[in-house]
């Protein structure tokens, strides 16, 4: 078993590191070894118009502090495997692996683009449409429930702190739309072979926010990685997280258990993925 490592949890576009804390808290981490990052305009504090590498700059002061020597896990959900994956890039001795939920690798995940993100991008419309849509989401928690919905059960969304619509509500709309807005517009894809870290990618087969097969794409290319297919959507710490919970902790404990799969004898369907990834010869 190896000794604990440092984590820092990333979460997901329009989420708080909040999300994160029943997860932690039935872990029971150790919260001296954690850190929590939030994405571009997801802090109250943070209200500038996104740019990549100033975020990137800043995590990296707060993920590999000085006098900090032990390499440091990523677990990331979604936008936040986006952005895991930019740092262990840019910094690859300083990441340990990467634990990837539900995590898109492109802006458009494989899907054609919608009338709505055409308005988020216009100059013109965007920013009205975005900041009446994200006070009408926010504004009483039985909203934000049926909002959340869009990506996860209703019984999950009942499970999400309070506290990260609290937080959300404070938030500036227009770096929430600049941050939104990359996103859309970014590929990592072809950086994927170059990335040279454990990754685990745990995938919900009903995941309808990132398509299990663009999940799979990553796996498939990133020269480290490993799947665990869940019976869950795009928020499986909360929709499974008995199941979640095996999956994160063995890998945090033991790393990668067998040996990893080149990516021409990667599977190409999402029925040959391992449904666990501990235990094999």
């Amino acid at each position: 078993m190896r000794k604990n490592k440092p984590l820092a949890f990333i979460p997901g576009l329009f989420e708080t590191s909040a999300i994160w804390q029943p997860t932690i808290t039935r872990l029971e981490l150790p919260i001296s070894e954690l850190v929590c990052l939030e994405l571009g305009g997801h802090d109250p504090t943070d209200r500038v118009i996104f740019d990549v590498d100033r975020w990137v700059e800043r995590a990296a002061a707060k993920i590999f502090p000085p006098g900090l020597t032990d390499k440091v896990t990523l677990v990331c959900h979604s936008t936040g495997g986006l952005l895991g994956l930019v740092l262990a890039k840019r910094y690859p001795r300083r990441v340990d692996s990467l634990v990837l939920v539900g995590s898109l690798t492109c802006g458009h995940r494989g899907k054609a683009v919608m009338v709505e993100q055409s308005i988020l991008a216009s100059d013109v419309l965007g920013p009205t449409a975005f900041s009446i849509g994200w006070r009408m989401w926010l504004a009483s928690r039985r909203s934000f429930e049926v909002g959340l919905q869009l990506a996860t059960s209703a019984e999950a969304a009942s499970t999400v702190p309070d506290e990260m619509r609290v937080t959300l509500q404070k938030c500036d709309t227009e770096a929430l739309r600049s941050m939104t807005n990359w996103v859309l517009k970014t590929s990592i894809l072809d950086d994927l072979a170059e990335i040279d870290v454990p990754i685990l990618g745990i995938v919900g087969r009903r995941d309808h926010v990132v398509p299990p097969e663009h999940q799979l794409q990553l796996i498939k290319t990133a020269s480290g990685a490993q799947g665990c297919l869940l019976d869950a959507g795009h928020l499986p710490f909360l929709e499974s997280p008995s199941a979640f919970d095996k999956a994160l902790r063995g890998w945090l404990q033991f790393g990668p258990a067998r040996q990893v799969v080149p990516a021409s004898a990667a599977p190409t369907d999402l029925a040959e993925l391992e449904p666990e990834p501990f235990g094999g010869s």
